[in-house]
């Protein structure tokens, strides 16, 4: 049992398991976008980040975000690709708007499912499902 899992804000705070990759894949693109904050915090002595919007967080140990961050400092490269980079005009902003955070891995769906992939290969361990 992982002795630093407790609740920090309202959410539980706890190693990064492979359920919790679709929401931090969305918070990572959703930061990227510029339409998600980051803030570093610490509870009962637990280093951890923030990631939130508007009626959107998610908690991140330390621990794991330091496996994160070289894919966030080499822009997400896979295969030679680099991730887009936020487009500043009236149809874009028109577009993530409308569209916003909520429907992300629709309208951002190339780059989501590229921070999903290699979120998958960092972190592959599952919450356990039956006592067997």
């Amino acid at each position: 049992m992982d002795g630093r899992i407790f609740y920090a804000t309202d959410k539980q705070l706890s190693a990064l398991r492979t359920q919790d990759l679709p929401v931090v894949a969305k918070a990572i693109c959703g930061y990227e976008r510029g339409m998600v904050h980051v803030e570093q915090c610490s509870k009962h002595q637990v280093e951890f980040l923030r990631l939130f919007a508007q009626n959107f967080e998610v908690l991140v140990l330390t621990s794991d975000w330091k496996k994160i961050v070289p894919y966030l400092a080499s822009g997400w490269m896979t295969s030679g690709v680099v991730a887009p980079q936020p487009i500043h005009d009236r149809l874009h902003d028109a577009l993530c708007g409308s569209l916003g955070l909520a429907e992300l891995e629709t309208w951002d769906k190339a780059f989501y499912q590229r921070v999903l992939a290699t979120l998958q290969t960092i972190f592959t361990e599952s919450y356990p499902t039956s006592k067997f």
